[in-house]
């Protein structure tokens, strides 16, 4: 009899079944939370052609690994101010909007491609 092995990676590809129980766009996150809903906006907003503060090719990095933590509410913030959406660190609808829009990677980074597709997929 043949096994089957299944390996994944923290940014692996969900089914439309999983995507469908992960409504990442209707809840509201914010600092201390965690999970892969958050790990999804860290990608969106690292690999965000509005948010020059985060990309890894201009300036500071955050973490994408599913922890709300300083970082990550830091970027939030500058996200938020920058796209013209109330500052308040939280990212609720307007910001997962927004998120979902202007999600873009112009670098040749193929692993920040592949993650952005992922959070595209998982929580738009």
């Amino acid at each position: 009899m043949g096994a089957i092995a299944v390996f994944t990676t923290p940014f692996a590809m969900t089914t439309s079944a999983e995507a469908a129980t992960a409504p990442c766009r209707q809840n509201v996150y914010g600092y201390g939370g965690y999970g892969t809903c958050i790990k999804a906006m860290q990608v969106l907003i690292s690999t965000s052609s509005h948010n020059y503060y985060t990309r890894s090719d201009i300036g500071t990095v955050i973490a994408r690994d599913g922890s709300f933590g300083s970082r990550t509410l830091w970027a939030v913030k500058k996200y938020q101010s920058m796209n013209g959406l109330v500052v308040d660190g939280r990212v609720g609808s307007k910001t997962w909007q927004k998120l979902c829009v202007s999600g873009h990677y112009w670098g040749d980074n193929m692993t920040l491609k592949s993650q952005l597709r992922w959070a595209q997929t998982y929580a738009c």
